[in-house]
């Protein structure tokens, strides 16, 4: 199983390059008549900083259960001023992640590793701490060429709770039909992608790809430079003896 951000892809946005994309945006809001002044350039930045804001210190805070999107971009818009209806806020939310996201791109060394892991029959799972809508996540799969690579998601925008929740993980690895100790995570994060997914029996590696979190205490079963490095962790995992089920003592197929 695979965290998403800073694990497949870089999520860090620049924020003049999102001022450019905004434009479709406030165009749309003009159209929209949220009101009668013209729409400032800097709208939908104002309100992603405000929603970072937000979710920033919800994490801060230590809060594992997830935030209500649309709700946070209805306190957003209000605290800048405008009242917006739950429909047109579900489009502005929509439009605003697609902005986002067409500043991210999968490294091309991951596209192939993947391919590569699912060419050798394993099965590969998303667990993804997001705030966003379920699909505008799928729609990131989508346009970043991952979807037909993914066997299934999960986002903390579904399940209603973050990593290391146990929820979240749990409902991927019943959706791929596993059992948690036939599982290899990988992930950037030391306390939701390494702790939370060992205390359930899987493997961790910790990846230093795009962030670098000392992990400290925690131990990983590997940490790796880049995701292409995965490959050999799976390598070492299928050597006899390496990977045995707890229940049964026999070697397992772990899902990546």
């Amino acid at each position: 199983m695979l965290d998403f951000g800073h694990t497949l892809v870089n999520y860090e946005a620049d924020e003049a390059a999102l001022l450019e994309s905004y434009r479709d945006i406030h165009a749309y809001l003009g159209m929209a008549g949220i009101s009668r002044e013209p729409i400032p350039d800097d709208l939908m930045l104002q309100v992603f900083r405000r929603l970072s804001e937000v979710i920033t210190q919800s994490y801060t805070d230590g809060q594992i259960e997830e935030l209500d999107c649309l709700a946070i971009y209805d306190d957003a818009f209000r605290h800048l001023g405008y009242h917006l209806d739950r429909e047109l806020l579900h489009k502005v939310l929509e439009l605003d992640h697609r902005a986002l996201a067409s500043q991210f791109e999968v490294p091309e060394a991951t596209l192939e590793t993947l391919h590569q892991i699912r060419s050798r029959g394993f099965r590969v799972g998303i667990v993804s701490n997001a705030t966003p809508t379920g699909s505008v996540m799928r729609h990131d799969l989508e346009v970043l060429g991952l979807a037909e690579l993914i066997d299934a998601a999960s986002y903390s925008s579904e399940v209603g709770y973050r990593k290391p929740h146990p929820r979240i993980y749990m409902s991927v690895t019943e959706a791929l039909g596993v059992r948690p100790e036939a599982c290899l995570f990988v992930g950037d994060r030391v306390k939701e992608d390494v702790i939370g997914s060992q205390a359930l029996g899987m493997r961790a590696v910790l990846s230093h790809e795009f962030r670098q979190e000392d992990p400290a205490s925690a131990q990983p079963t590997a940490v790796i430079k880049s995701f292409p490095e995965l490959l050999a962790v799976l390598d070492w995992l299928e050597k006899p003896g390496a990977r045995r089920s707890a229940a049964g003592g026999r070697r397992q197929r772990p899902s990546a």
